[in-house]
């Protein structure tokens, strides 16, 4: 999977879930399944502010590519 390039998307880097889980194909819970099973490491890949996490794009793209 390619990071987007361009004008298209450079101003995201902490999205929510529900962004994430657009941009990436996957389902919330898909992302929510990640994080529990630490996966994704709490701030690397994503971030709880209060009740919300947010995901950061350029890590999650990172750790796509070197899965």
């Amino acid at each position: 999977m390619d990071t987007p390039t361009g004008s298209a998307l450079p101003h995201l880097i902490w999205v929510t879930i529900e962004k994430a889980a657009e941009l990436l194909g996957l389902t919330r819970q898909a992302i929510y399944a990640r994080i529990k099973r630490r996966e994704w490491r709490e701030g690397v890949e994503y971030s709880k502010r209060g009740h919300r996490v947010f995901i950061n794009m350029p890590a999650v793209y990172a750790w796509i590519t070197q899965g």
